[in-house]
């Protein structure tokens, strides 16, 4: 996955921009987005909710991210603690299997919506 592909997606489906690392942890790599879900407003269709996965040496992440309020729960809940609430977006991290150590990296590391940020993404 890339630049363009990355790109396409947001321009194919606008709306929510999904919070992703910055960086990623050694032998992880970005398996792309899986999911968005919309909802009709007046300015047309717009995404309310969102996914993308990694795949790691010994797991699978995925984070999901959707815009509160909506009435409409699409992510599932985290099952290793990890989630955030800021400016009406909530953000989950599923981990499959779930194990400590990736844990606490996607906990701390720093999540940005704006791929010009993401060093991961060629």
């Amino acid at each position: 996955m890339d630049r363009p592909y990355v790109d396409a997606v947001y321009a194919d489906s606008p709306g929510l921009r999904l919070p992703l690392p910055v960086t990623l942890p050694d032998g992880y790599r970005f398996l792309g987005f899986h999911g968005a879900t919309s909802r009709d407003s007046a300015g047309g269709t717009e995404i309310i909710a969102r996914d993308a996965s990694f795949a790691g040496p010994s797991d699978t992440v995925t984070i999901c991210a959707e815009i509160l309020g909506t009435g409409n729960q699409s992510c599932p809940e985290t099952n290793v603690h990890v989630m955030s609430e800021q400016q009406g977006v909530r953000r989950t991290v599923f981990i499959e299997p779930a194990e400590v150590d990736a844990r606490n990296f996607w906990a701390d590391v720093q999540y940005s919506d704006t791929p010009d940020d993401w060093t991961w993404l060629p």
